[in-house]
């Protein structure tokens, strides 16, 4: 197993068919997963050609598969609709955990929200690491980049939120309409909320690749909520390609 350094991300080269697996070894981190084709990845930071950026696209999987969280057996599609991985085994759903398909990758602005200061600022601070600006250091690794000066970078899109427990309310029932009004009711809205991962330590999630894939796995720097576990830490994940 190679290691995804707490805060920090990897990423891999897969070809098609091939299986690999992310790790959970403590049971509390979580994983932003994004994956990206990369043919259009290269032809994208081509100016003079532009091409359309095909990746992994959680809005195109839920009305693919129907669920709001994937599944062994489901296949992962990109916003172009072609299949991209398929979940062949997953011990921590089988381990009662959960993963989440909803929640934006963590980035500078929603730290600054929460009132982090950045070096950059009037009363600089020492910032925080995010899974943009992960994936943004992987992305320019991969293309040989300069993060600093020579590319602007892409849309972060929204992330496979490996490992990530992410609780909805259950919708209340609309109320009987009044004697004086012809109307039920409004129906209470359902709330998410950020929870502690809540799934077995030493769990893995292994994907099969539908075609030729870059994958950026982000062990998320978020430390201000408890998206890491009840004690806010960070810690390494892991991944491994197996054949």
């Amino acid at each position: 197993m190679h290691p995804i350094p707490a805060r920090h991300a990897q990423s891999v080269c897969l070809t098609q068919s091939q299986r690999f697996r992310v790790y959970n070894p403590s049971g509390t981190q979580v994983v932003d997963f994004f994956a990206f084709s990369p043919s259009t990845l290269a032809a994208s930071t081509d100016a003079s050609a532009p091409n359309r950026l095909e990746f992994l696209s959680l809005a195109h999987t839920r009305i693919s598969t129907l669920h709001l969280m994937p599944h062994p057996g489901d296949t992962l599609v990109s916003n172009l609709h072609r299949p991209m991985l398929t979940i062949t085994r997953d011990t921590w759903i089988d381990g009662g955990g959960t993963h989440d398909t909803l929640i934006s990758a963590c980035d500078e602005i929603r730290y600054r929200k929460l009132g982090v200061k950045f070096p950059q600022d009037p009363e600089p601070g020492e910032g925080h690491r995010s899974c943009a600006m992960n994936l943004q250091e992987e992305l320019c690794r991969y293309l040989g980049k300069d993060c600093e000066g020579q590319w602007s970078g892409i849309e972060t899109p929204s992330p496979l939120n490996l490992f990530m427990n992410v609780p909805w309310t259950s919708q209340s029932a609309p109320t009987k309409s009044s004697a004086n009004s012809d109307h039920n009711e409004p129906i209470e809205p359902r709330q998410l909320h950020i929870a502690a991962p809540n799934g077995p330590s030493g769990s893995f999630v292994e994907f099969e690749a539908a075609m030729d894939l870059l994958v950026v796995m982000s062990a998320c720097p978020n430390d201000m909520a408890k998206t890491n576990g009840e004690d806010k830490l960070c810690k390494d994940a892991g991944y491994e390609v197996l054949s």
